[in-house]
């Protein structure tokens, strides 16, 4: 992290906080962040088209064929100016080393997203195994998702700007997870701080963050010494999504023994003084995190 951190507004919420996490020591892969600034170019190019005239002539009748309109042209079109393709390279470089980074994931992190009271259900964009020669067409899709029609029906929706919209993507090693999933500070059921939730499937967490299973619970009471799970619930993990071949993407693949609990006692144990370490760094606030384990490395993916 630079020893000066940056603000949320040249960043982002999802950006800030792996920003944070890091320098605290917590397990954040290596990863660099293009901010807000970085897109000065790209969203010079997109305001000027008539697609753009003609959204924000819609006002808040702006429908999905509009945001559509705008998307599409953006992603055939936005390519990296000689300025961005430095700072891309030379932060490559700095974040992973010289020569090919290997696979990373690719996220945005919005100004306003992630923020208390600001959640955009999973309308940005997120592109996982993507190796280098399909880096540049990520960070575009993440750059042009601030236009999908979710974002801009959630900020209508919350009286907010849809004619000034901004973006920072995060580029970090892509972690080839065993089992991930999610994890909470407090239990949403009923709202108990003593109690951390992990949930887990086999593969990578995107199983688990899009919903297409239903992954196992446990519930941990951290106030017991030593902290106990208190609670299972195994889920129907039918499938789960893995890394692709080398050359990048994922597949879905069948889950052989889907009753069969996807993270070990002691694993769920760790997880849960995971959340508990970063809910510390954030002053106590409820959040959830993304995590993963690779072998028997635990990562810190997202917090917030």
């Amino acid at each position: 992290p630079p020893s000066s951190p940056p603000g949320l507004t040249e960043v982002g919420g999802k950006a800030l906080s792996l920003i944070e996490s890091a320098a605290s020591a917590l397990p954040v892969p290596p990863g660099l962040v293009l901010t807000v600034n970085f897109f000065d170019p790209w969203l010079r190019e997109a305001t000027a088209l008539p697609e753009w005239a003609d959204f924000v002539g819609a006002g808040k009748s702006a429908g999905r064929d509009l945001c559509d309109a705008i998307k599409t042209v953006c992603a055939k079109t936005l390519v990296p100016t000689e300025g961005q393709r430095k700072v891309l390279d030379e932060a490559l470089a700095k974040a992973f080393g010289a020569g090919e980074p290997g696979l990373v994931a690719v996220r945005s992190s919005s100004p306003e997203e992630d923020l208390v009271g600001s959640s955009f259900a999973g309308g940005y964009d997120t592109t996982l195994g993507v190796a280098s020669d399909d880096l540049v067409a990520a960070i575009v899709a993440s750059f042009v998702s601030m236009f999908d029609h979710r974002v801009v029906q959630y900020k209508l929706q919350h009286n907010m700007r849809v004619d000034a919209p901004r973006i920072a993507v995060v580029v970090q090693r892509q972690i080839a997870s065993d089992v991930s999933g999610v994890a909470f500070s407090l239990n949403p059921a009923n709202n108990c701080y003593d109690e951390a939730v992990v949930s887990a499937n086999l593969g990578l967490g995107e199983s688990v963050v899009s919903g297409i299973v239903t992954p196992d619970s446990y519930v941990v009471d951290r106030s017991k010494e030593p902290p106990t799970i208190v609670s299972k619930k195994i889920g129907e993990k039918d499938e789960a999504i893995f890394l692709g071949a080398e050359d990048g993407g994922t597949r879905k693949v069948k889950n052989d023994n889907p009753s069969a609990q996807a993270l070990p006692d002691d694993r769920v144990l760790e997880v849960a003084a995971l959340v508990g370490r970063v809910g510390e760094l954030r002053g106590g606030a409820p959040l959830d995190i993304e995590w993963a384990y690779c072998g028997d490395e635990l990562f810190l993916l997202q917090a917030r």
